[in-house]
Protein backbone atom coordinates (compact mmCIF):
# COMPACT_ATOMS: atom_id res chain seq x y z
CA UNK A 1 0.00 0.00 0.00
CA UNK A 2 1.23 3.19 -0.95
CA UNK A 3 0.74 7.46 -1.71
CA UNK A 4 2.39 8.41 -4.90
CA UNK A 5 1.80 12.11 -5.53
CA UNK A 6 3.24 13.94 -8.66
CA UNK A 7 3.31 17.52 -8.43
CA UNK A 8 2.48 19.50 -11.83
CA UNK A 9 5.36 22.19 -11.29
CA UNK A 10 7.50 19.02 -11.25
CA UNK A 11 6.20 16.79 -13.57
CA UNK A 12 7.82 16.29 -16.93
CA UNK A 13 6.39 17.41 -20.50
CA UNK A 14 7.37 15.04 -23.43
CA UNK A 15 5.84 13.48 -26.74
CA UNK A 16 4.02 10.59 -27.23
CA UNK A 17 5.45 6.92 -27.75
CA UNK A 18 4.68 6.17 -31.12
CA UNK A 19 3.96 2.88 -33.16
CA UNK A 20 6.75 1.53 -35.77
CA UNK A 21 5.49 3.04 -39.73
CA UNK A 22 3.87 6.15 -39.42
CA UNK A 23 4.35 8.31 -41.93
CA UNK A 24 6.46 12.28 -41.91
CA UNK A 25 2.85 13.47 -41.82
CA UNK A 26 2.08 11.32 -38.79
CA UNK A 27 5.34 11.85 -37.19
CA UNK A 28 4.93 15.55 -37.23
CA UNK A 29 1.66 15.66 -36.21
CA UNK A 30 2.21 13.73 -33.30
CA UNK A 31 5.41 16.17 -32.55
CA UNK A 32 2.78 18.71 -31.98
CA UNK A 33 1.24 16.85 -28.79
CA UNK A 34 2.68 17.64 -25.45
CA UNK A 35 1.86 15.12 -22.83
CA UNK A 36 3.05 15.40 -18.62
CA UNK A 37 3.13 12.64 -16.89
CA UNK A 38 1.34 12.38 -14.16
CA UNK A 39 0.91 8.48 -12.81
CA UNK A 40 3.51 5.90 -14.55
CA UNK A 41 2.08 2.69 -13.28
CA UNK A 42 1.44 3.58 -9.57
CA UNK A 43 -1.49 2.05 -8.39
CA UNK A 44 -2.28 0.27 -11.61
CA UNK A 45 -2.68 3.57 -13.51
CA UNK A 46 -0.60 5.21 -16.32
CA UNK A 47 -2.34 8.83 -16.80
CA UNK A 48 -1.36 12.53 -18.46
CA UNK A 49 -2.47 15.70 -19.09
CA UNK A 50 -2.21 15.94 -22.73
CA UNK A 51 -2.62 19.08 -24.80
CA UNK A 52 -2.57 19.47 -28.15
CA UNK A 53 -3.12 22.80 -31.07
CA UNK A 54 -6.07 23.72 -32.68
CA UNK A 55 -7.21 21.28 -35.40
CA UNK A 56 -4.47 18.30 -35.01
CA UNK A 57 -6.12 15.50 -36.33
CA UNK A 58 -5.47 11.85 -34.79
CA UNK A 59 -6.03 8.84 -37.11
CA UNK A 60 -8.08 5.85 -36.22
CA UNK A 61 -6.99 3.62 -33.83
CA UNK A 62 -6.75 1.40 -30.91
CA UNK A 63 -5.09 0.14 -27.97
CA UNK A 64 -4.96 -2.75 -25.94
CA UNK A 65 -5.94 -1.29 -22.64
CA UNK A 66 -8.66 0.64 -21.44
CA UNK A 67 -8.42 4.86 -21.41
CA UNK A 68 -10.68 7.21 -19.71
CA UNK A 69 -10.38 11.01 -21.53
CA UNK A 70 -11.60 13.91 -19.61
CA UNK A 71 -11.43 17.07 -21.11
CA UNK A 72 -10.49 19.88 -19.07
CA UNK A 73 -10.48 23.07 -21.45
CA UNK A 74 -11.51 23.51 -25.46
CA UNK A 75 -12.86 20.49 -26.98
CA UNK A 76 -12.56 17.65 -29.59
CA UNK A 77 -14.80 16.03 -32.50
CA UNK A 78 -14.24 12.62 -30.91
CA UNK A 79 -15.53 9.75 -32.89
CA UNK A 80 -15.72 5.90 -31.33
CA UNK A 81 -17.47 4.49 -34.31
CA UNK A 82 -20.35 5.58 -33.62
CA UNK A 83 -20.48 8.99 -35.30
CA UNK A 84 -18.86 12.46 -34.38
CA UNK A 85 -19.65 13.92 -31.01
CA UNK A 86 -17.87 17.09 -29.87
CA UNK A 87 -16.47 16.79 -26.44
CA UNK A 88 -15.80 19.79 -24.18
CA UNK A 89 -14.86 20.97 -21.02
CA UNK A 90 -15.64 18.26 -18.41
CA UNK A 91 -17.23 16.01 -21.26
CA UNK A 92 -15.69 12.66 -21.17
CA UNK A 93 -14.96 9.29 -23.43
CA UNK A 94 -14.09 6.07 -21.48
CA UNK A 95 -12.81 4.13 -24.34
CA UNK A 96 -12.68 0.04 -24.55
CA UNK A 97 -9.62 -1.73 -25.00
CA UNK A 98 -9.75 -2.47 -28.74
CA UNK A 99 -12.09 -0.02 -29.85
CA UNK A 100 -10.69 2.17 -32.86
CA UNK A 101 -11.65 5.97 -31.93
CA UNK A 102 -9.75 9.03 -33.40
CA UNK A 103 -10.69 12.43 -33.17
CA UNK A 104 -9.99 16.03 -34.53
CA UNK A 105 -9.27 19.20 -31.84
CA UNK A 106 -11.62 22.01 -31.85
CA UNK A 107 -10.44 25.60 -32.99
CA UNK A 108 -9.36 26.71 -29.54
CA UNK A 109 -7.06 23.28 -29.05
CA UNK A 110 -8.10 20.57 -26.53
CA UNK A 111 -6.25 19.80 -22.67
CA UNK A 112 -7.62 16.58 -21.24
CA UNK A 113 -6.87 14.13 -18.90
CA UNK A 114 -5.83 11.05 -20.16
CA UNK A 115 -6.13 7.13 -17.68
CA UNK A 116 -5.16 4.56 -19.14
CA UNK A 117 -5.09 0.75 -17.27
CA UNK A 118 -1.79 0.16 -19.60
CA UNK A 119 1.18 1.32 -20.85
CA UNK A 120 0.61 2.90 -24.16
CA UNK A 121 0.63 0.38 -26.96
CA UNK A 122 -1.12 2.00 -29.72
CA UNK A 123 -2.33 0.71 -33.63
CA UNK A 124 -3.20 2.45 -36.35
CA UNK A 125 -6.90 1.32 -37.62
CA UNK A 126 -6.34 -0.83 -40.83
Amino acid sequence: MGVTVTMSAEAPWSTPRLPDGLTADQIARAAQVRRQGIAEGAGGFFASRVVMPAGLVTDPHHHDHSELIVVLDGSMEFDGGGGPVVLSEHDSAVIEAGQVYGFTVGGHGVEFLLVRTALATSRLAT
